[in-house]
């Protein structure tokens, strides 16, 4: 026996790395009526067959809202899009409407004759014991039934169908992965019985699945490769940009200090011919009071060399009056004496 959930939108994000760790399968919604595809849908298929789950899919029926069993087999078809081995098809069927078992048997047929897959039907206990489904068990459709017993191992009621493939025996069970309640259910039977509810593709549709398969995984190395190029093409347009951006920035930095540099240059250029006139003028007057200071110092060397000559020529007359004094005038009153010196 193994068990696992039904979902949908309701249930949120599912964890599915956590969920595989106590649940061996889920079934999940796909559609309802014509036109609706549940919100987790994709999310949720994904998520199962990237674990690795046992899977299935319900449509909702609505044929009292006028739909046709042929138009809602034909949306679900193409919502669930290519099935892959062991995936099981199911018909939630819960709504009151007066020929349920020709619409539901059309249903059913046009999903088996388009998939190759025959799905199951689910209902109620009351449904499934108060109808007449002999056309849909001798067509050889399996039944999902509810019976809320809250025990998977309680027993299973006995209805029209010689077994029951599944059954719904909780609506507000914990599992873990799962936030909040979750529809519960058992299957019984393993592994292998499970998928041969399930899609079988023929040979060539096995090996064509297969090269898919290789294909898609193919596609997703490239894609990872082409995203890693990508992400690193763009950090280095990022890093250029911002190189480029750092020049830009030096070279107005540059263009400022050779601006500043420039009107330095001219303010030293006017300093330097400035103080250029003035030592121009400096040496002129320099020379001018040199060749002055020379002419003066010639003048006075002159002098002084005159003077010198006449305290000299003064020098000698004295001493030779000095000399005459004591040997000639001997006698002389003062007065006459300096007569005799100034007349000399």
């Amino acid at each position: 026996m193994l068990k696992g959930p039904d979902v949908s939108h309701y249930q949120g994000n599912i964890d599915f790395s956590i969920l595989k760790t106590v649940r061996d399968f889920i079934i999940i919604k796909a559609t309802e009526g014509v036109g609706y595809t549940d919100d987790k849908f994709l999310l949720n298929q994904t998520g199962a067959r990237n674990a690795g789950m046992l899977l299935g899919y319900y449509h909702f029926a609505r044929p009292d809202l006028g739909n046709t069993a042929d138009a809602e087999a034909t949306w679900f078809l193409k919502a669930i899009g290519s099935l892959k081995e062991g995936e099981v098809l199911c018909l939630d069927f819960e709504v009151s409407f007066a020929g349920r078992v020709v619409w539901c048997k059309s249903w059913l047929d046009k999903v088996f004759s388009v998939s190759k897959c025959k799905p199951v039907i689910y209902l109620n206990k009351s449904l499934a014991v108060g109808t007449d489904w002999s056309e849909v068990i001798n067509a050889g459709y399996g039944l999902w039934l509810a019976d809320y017993s809250y025990d998977p191992n309680s027993a299973v009621p006995s209805t029209k169908w010689p077994v029951t493939a599944f059954r719904q025996y909780s609506n507000k069970e914990t599992v873990k992965g799962i936030s909040g309640g979750a529809d519960d259910n058992v299957f019984y039977g393993d592994t292998v019985a499970f998928k041969a509810y399930g899609f079988r593709p023929s040979e060539s549709e096995s090996d064509l699945q297969k090269e898919l398969d290789e294909m898609r995984e193919s596609r997703n190395k490239w894609k990872t490769m082409y995203e890693e190029l990508k992400e690193k093409e763009e950090k280095e347009t990022r890093e250029y940009q911002e190189h480029i951006k750092n020049l830009q920035s030096s070279i107005a930095e540059q263009s400022n200090t050779i601006v500043t540099l420039n009107q330095t240059i001219s303010e030293s250029a006017l300093e330097k011919t400035k103080l250029l006139e003035e030592r121009d003028a400096l040496k002129a007057a320099v020379v001018d009071i040199t060749t002055k200071k020379d002419a003066e110092i010639a003048r006075l060397t002159k002098l002084y060399k005159e003077i010198s000559e006449k305290c000299a020529a003064l020098e000698k007359k004295i001493t030779e009056l000095q000399k005459k004094l004591k040997e000639n005038l001997a006698g002389y009153t003062k007065w006459e004496l300096f007569k005799e010196l100034w007349r000399r």
